[in-house]
């Protein structure tokens, strides 16, 4: 496992930056925040610009927070709670989204590469802008899910989700401010 500078911001400033070499998630240092808890509501958390290999996160709960730019492969996110975060302008490759909670969250010009999002709930997620490559959607629920016309072949969806999103032909609005 190997993290690379990697930032937690909030809007009362910087809560860490530090290298993991390896291990699972560590207990945070002396006198820091518990970042595996969710923000307050009136604090999104964000991480930008980190680098994440190999990293077993599951059963992670980050629920409203701001992943921007972020390079993450071969991580498993299995039974995580990402609800109505913002994964924006990031490539996950080989991750394992199998029964996570992705209800409403954003994942406008995102890529994700050979990732499986079996058993997920992305519902209401805006899936409008990713680029989706060889990405199993076994027993996903994407029920309210928006997604542009042109992913479908991306997406390669069953006839029954296929039904369930709603496809649209607008552009994406703007992403949050990052």
């Amino acid at each position: 496992m190997f993290v690379r500078r990697l930032d937690f911001a909030s809007s009362w400033g910087m809560l860490q930056a530090f290298d993991l070499v390896q291990g699972d998630t560590p207990a945070p240092p002396a006198g820091r925040r518990d970042l595996s808890r969710p923000p307050p509501a009136d604090d999104r958390m964000a991480i930008r610009r980190a680098e994440v290999h190999d990293r077993n996160l599951s059963g992670l709960s980050m629920p409203g927070w701001l992943v921007v730019r972020c390079q993450v492969d071969v991580t498993a996110f299995q039974d995580s709670d990402l609800s109505g975060a913002a994964l924006v302008e990031s490539t996950f490759d080989e991750c394992d989204f199998s029964r996570a909670v992705l209800r409403d969250v954003d994942l406008r010009r995102s890529a994700f590469e050979g990732c499986t999002f079996d058993g997920a709930d992305l519902r209401g997620a805006d899936l409008r802008g990713c680029a989706f490559g060889g990405c199993s959607f076994d027993g996903a629920d994407l029920r309210g899910a928006t997604a542009h016309e042109s992913q479908r072949s991306d997406l390669a969806l069953d006839p029954d989700q296929a039904a369930t999103v709603r496809w649209t032909t607008d552009p994406p609005p703007p992403l949050p401010p990052i």
